[in-house]
């Protein structure tokens, strides 16, 4: 739909027809209740489906993306304006280079490079704005690198990290959250008072007959992204013998905090 909006690109009715016909064959009551000759014939009704949308979409990508590997189309299929952070990955440049994202016009747009595991690309995130049900280009640009003063922000040897919304700050020994404001409001959310911690990993741990946190001991503290757009912190430690990863996402403009918490 967006495809066709934007001008350029013929529908293909029969090819839609085709793909629901075989998808509405497949997901049939009686395909998945019969012997087993009917289950393999579903399943090839729901190939063919999958086949042809895989076609569409593809004539879709086509008609909205430029194939010259500096183009970026962000795509809004909802029914409300979107104004939020897009992350694409992208060829590594020369080391005499930066990348930039801007709009078709030439606008520059906020932007930011991640931490990336891989050595031949990076990951970048920017800030698209895109209409409602409607799709917007930017461009990829590589410019002469300038100095960054990126680093992580150290208040009282307390990990600080800061959004618009949000002054988050970590406990520089163990990594749980001590303090969390919105600015808005100047409101404090962490209790204080209480035994708990925030973001601490705990629970009763049946061989050792005892309750455990990932608060016990010292664990180690790394930011991985401090930027104009995305403040990421990663706490690594243990609780009991197991270890654990935790990474604390903040992203400019976005309510959302993200918690990604991984127990070996």
């Amino acid at each position: 739909t967006i495809a066709q909006l934007q001008g350029g690109y013929y529908r293909p009715e029969e090819l839609i027809d085709e793909a629901w016909r075989n998808l509405l064959l497949a997901q049939h009551h009686d395909c998945w209740i019969v012997p087993l000759h009917w289950y393999k014939r579903a399943m090839q009704w729901l190939d063919k489906s999958n086949q042809l949308a895989d076609e569409i979409i593809g004539s879709c990508e086509k008609q909205l993306t430029n194939p010259d590997g500096k183009s970026i189309t962000v795509i809004n299929t909802s029914a409300v304006e979107r104004k939020e952070t897009v992350r694409i990955k992208v060829a590594r440049p020369t080391d005499d280079k930066s990348i930039t994202i801007e709009k078709a016009d030439g606008t520059k747009v906020p932007s930011q490079i991640v931490t990336s595991l891989f050595t031949d690309s990076i990951e970048i995130i920017f800030q698209a704005k895109v209409g409602a049900t409607a799709a917007a280009g930017y461009r990829i640009v590589e410019k002469d690198k300038a100095t960054s003063g990126d680093g992580y922000l150290n208040e009282k040897q307390n990990y600080l990290l800061e959004t618009d919304l949000y002054r988050l700050r970590l406990n520089p020994t163990t990594g749980v959250v001590e303090s969390l404001i919105t600015k808005k409001d100047n409101k404090e959310w962490i209790d204080q008072t209480t035994r708990k911690k925030f973001n601490e990993i705990g629970g009763y741990f049946y061989q050792q007959q005892r309750f455990l946190s990932s608060a016990d001991g010292k664990n180690e503290i790394s930011i991985l992204a401090n930027g104009s757009l995305e403040k990421t912190a990663e706490i690594k430690g243990k609780i009991g013998d197991h270890p654990f990863v935790q990474k604390i996402s903040l992203v400019t403009g976005q309510p959302a905090i993200d918690f990604e918490t991984t127990i070996h």
